[in-house]
């Protein structure tokens, strides 16, 4: 147990192309080496600090390190930022960046839920050498959500997701000094009165999305077209075989994700690509929403027999 918490804000990491990412990390105020977590979030690193599962100052307090990064293009973060953007080279460059700090003893594992677990997920198909585990929560089975996989794309889900990472988009191009104010108010509108959005037709031409960095993006979000690395129907899931690490899954009954929680389960405890990681598999599910307030009541959980030598 750590008896004081160093926070450092806005640390800088270079990816292999050249572009800063910046991350805080809470860790014990001390000269030790210490095991890290690592979570990569577009939502602000200033708002991913404590959850339902873990708190980055209890985890500090017991004994890891806890580095909470803002992925390209968002908040603190250099890069451009897209929607459905592959995050695993980022993801491994963070893990490896991490390992050789000198407050870090080499060991990494990743915690986060929604588009959090899908970094994790893509971050661990890169193989990392020094990811030892990952914690997905909330999230999917591959690159696509749990109802687009039945072909539906989910209209108040994806405007009320893309109204919000819009703001960060916004407020980069006002900080290049970039009059935004129409945008802002357009963007605020359907913030705040989404019926408008939804009842507009053609959606593709909505007007409040018809802006600089806007229109793309939104257009992004909102497509039907399968991205560019599904191919075959085994590309609709992630290529188990190629994680090797155990992996801890959570997800609440009612979720939006119930389905690939279990999927990811099975998946990595049947074809993980370590017997390590086959074994070490384990999922936590109750009675929650997406994101929802975790609940003192009773839970099912399952898990892999342990490995045997």
């Amino acid at each position: 147990m750590a008896g004081s918490v160093r926070i450092d804000q806005d640390i800088p990491m270079t990816m292999r192309d050249g572009v800063v990412l910046r991350a805080d990390v809470y860790r014990p105020d001390d000269s030790e080496k210490h095991p890290a977590i690592v979570v990569r979030t577009p939502y602000s690193k200033m708002l991913g600090g404590d959850s339902d599962f873990l708190s980055a100052v209890r985890a500090a307090f017991a004994g890891y390190a806890f580095v909470i990064q803002d992925t390209r293009g968002r908040f603190a973060s250099e890069g451009a930022f897209m929607p459905g953007m592959p995050e695993g080279p980022d993801g491994y460059d963070t893990i490896e960046t991490v390992a050789a700090e000198p407050w870090c003893d080499g060991n990494v594992g990743m915690f986060g839920g929604s588009y959090l677990g899908r970094n994790q997920w893509q971050a661990a198909l890169e193989n990392p050498p020094h990811l030892k585990a990952i914690a997905p929560q909330i999230t999917f089975s591959g690159p696509l959500s749990d109802t687009r996989l039945t072909g539906v794309v989910e209209l108040e889900q994806s405007i009320s997701w893309f109204t919000g990472v819009a703001v960060d988009m916004l407020e980069r191009q006002r900080r290049e000094g970039k009059d935004i104010s129409k945008a802002r108010e357009m963007l605020d509108r359907a913030r705040f009165n989404p019926s408008e959005v939804y009842n507009y037709l053609p959606l593709k031409e909505v007007p409040h999305f018809q802006f600089e960095g806007l229109s793309n993006a939104f257009g992004a979000r909102m497509t039907d077209a399968l991205p560019p690395t599904v191919k075959t129907e085994e590309d609709l899931h992630w290529d188990y075989s190629k994680v090797t690490v155990p992996c801890f899954h959570a997800a609440g009954w009612y979720d939006i994700f119930t389905g690939s929680l279990f999927k990811n389960f099975l998946g990595m405890h049947e074809h993980g690509g370590t017997e390590l990681a086959r074994q070490g598999q384990y999922v936590l599910c109750g009675p929650w929403s997406h994101g929802g307030t975790l609940l003192a009541t009773s839970v099912a959980c399952i898990s892999a027999p342990p490995v045997t030598a």
